[in-house]
Formats: C-alpha cells, sequence, structure tokens
C-alpha cells in the first residue's frame, strides 16, 4: 500500500485512482491499527474516501460462504477450516465487524452500502457520485 501511495503522491495529478479494498481487509485479519496509522494519514491528505459494502448476518452464508458463482459450494473450505459452519459464519461476522470497526477509527469519511440487493450498478453510481466521479 505504501509503494502504491507513493505513486499516487508524486502522479501530475491529472489521473483519479480507485483503491480497491484498500487496507482494512488487513485489519480483519487480525493486524492491528498501528501499523495503518501512517498509511491512513497520507490517505487523508490525498482526500480519499472509503466505501465499504455490506452484508446482514443472515446473508453471510448465501453470499459469502457458500457463493452462488462456485454452485453453492464452500468455496474457501471454510466449514472444514474452522470446525463447524456456525464458526465459519462467526470468523466472517468478525471479519466484517472488524472492517467496520477500522474504517470508524480512520480519518477517511466513509459510506457503508448493505449490498443485499445486489444492486451492482446502483451501487457504483451512487459511490461514483458520492467521491465526485459521476456516471
Amino acid at each position: 500500500m505504501a509503494a502504491i501511495l507513493d505513486r499516487i503522491e508524486t502522479a501530475d495529478g491529472s489521473y483519479r485512482h480507485l483503491l480497491e479494498r484498500f487496507h482494512f481487509s488487513q485489519l480483519a485479519l487480525g493486524s492491528e491499527w498501528k501499523w495503518y496509522r501512517d498509511i491512513d494519514a497520507r490517505c487523508a491528505a490525498l482526500k480519499c474516501k472509503v466505501a465499504v459494502l455490506t452484508l446482514p448476518g443472515d446473508r453471510l452464508a448465501a453470499r459469502s460462504l457458500y457463493r452462488a458463482e462456485y454452485d453453492g459450494a464452500d468455496w474457501q473450505d471454510l466449514v472444514l477450516r474452522h470446525g463447524s459452519e456456525e464458526e465459519a459464519l462467526d470468523t466472517l461476522r468478525q471479519a466484517q465487524s472488524a472492517r467496520i470497526g477500522a474504517i470508524q477509527q480512520s480519518r477517511l469519511p466513509y459510506r457503508m452500502v448493505d449490498a443485499s440487493a445486489k444492486a451492482w450498478e446502483r451501487y457504483a453510481s451512487d459511490i461514483a457520485d458520492w467521491i465526485g466521479w459521476g456516471v
């Protein structure tokens, strides 16, 4: 992430940059916030914003554990790795909660988007409007 920010900070300003997932996913895996303060400060100086797609807990099984694009299979073997479906789902809930907590701790403006409806074009348009890109 630091190398990406180095390039953005030295760019001529004629490009817009969209960073997918950003640094909050690592925090969901257990990294500590202190390792990201500098990155967060640099992103704040660049006036970055964060949009996060969320799911209600009752949708996590169908959308994150047993994904349709993998024919409803446990595509990451999370049940096997965590010992039960409930433990795997608890891990997914905790990861989403950790991302949200990190985003709220960040200096960056953020927007939460409930992705239950799978209205991808609407979400993209709303986010583009919010960040000033317009679609």
